[in-house]
C-alpha cells in the first residue's frame, strides 16, 4: 500500500498526466533533452535485450524509442491517464498498474531488462518492487536505474547513500 506523500505523488501525476507528456514528447525539459533521455538508452542498447520492461513508463517515450532495437516492450505505470497517453502514441503493450501489484506477480512474464527510468517513488514501495525485479528477469537479465545522484538532489542534506524524499516544487 502507498504511503501517504507517494499516494499525494500519483494524485499528482493523475491531474498532471496531460502537461507532463506535452513537455516529454515538446522536448521542454533541458535535463532530458541534453542528457538523461541519452543516457538510459544508450546504457538499454548496450545490454542488447530482446526483451524489456519500463516500469514507471509515464507517457512511453523510452518504449517508443526503442522499439527497432527490442522486440517485446511493455510499459508499466501506476496512473492510468498516462498509460492511456503512450497507449495511443503506440511503440508497445501498456499497463496501468502499481509497484505493490507488480511486486505481488502481476507480471507473469519475464525479460532481458527491467528499467526504473526516474521512476521511484516511495521508500517502502521501491524496497517491495526491488525486491520481486529477480521474478521479473531471464536468467542473466538486467536492472537499470536511472535517478538523481544524491550529490545533485540532496540540498542541505549531508552527502551519504540512503533514500531522500523528493519534490517537484519548484517545476514548470
Amino acid at each position: 500500500m502507498p504511503s501517504e506523500t507517494e499516494a499525494q505523488i500519483i494524485t499528482s501525476w493523475h491531474k498532471n498526466a496531460e502537461p507532463w507528456c506535452s513537455a516529454v514528447r515538446n522536448k521542454d525539459i533541458a535535463s532530458r533533452r541534453d542528457v538523461t533521455d541519452t543516457a538510459i538508452l544508450n546504457a538499454v542498447k548496450s545490454l542488447q535485450p530482446t526483451s524489456l520492461i519500463d516500469i514507471g513508463c509515464g507517457e512511453g517515450w523510452l518504449i517508443r524509442a526503442l522499439t527497432a532495437n527490442v522486440e517485446r516492450l511493455l510499459g508499466v505505470d501506476a496512473v492510468e491517464e498516462l498509460t492511456a497517453l503512450a497507449h495511443q502514441a503506440g511503440g508497445g503493450d501498456f499497463l496501468a498498474m502499481d509497484y505493490d501489484a507488480i511486486a505481488q506477480g502481476g507480471i507473469a512474464a519475464k525479460f532481458d531488462v527491467a528499467v526504473c527510468n526516474f521512476s521511484l517513488l516511495g521508500y517502502d514501495s521501491v524496497n517491495r518492487l526491488i525486491r520481486s525485479i529477480p521474478s521479473l528477469l531471464n536468467v542473466n537479465g538486467h536492472l537499470v536505474i536511472q535517478t538523481l545522484h544524491p550529490k545533485e538532489s540532496s540540498h542541505s542534506q549531508s552527502y551519504v547513500d540512503g533514500w531522500r524524499d523528493g519534490s517537484w516544487h519548484g517545476f514548470g
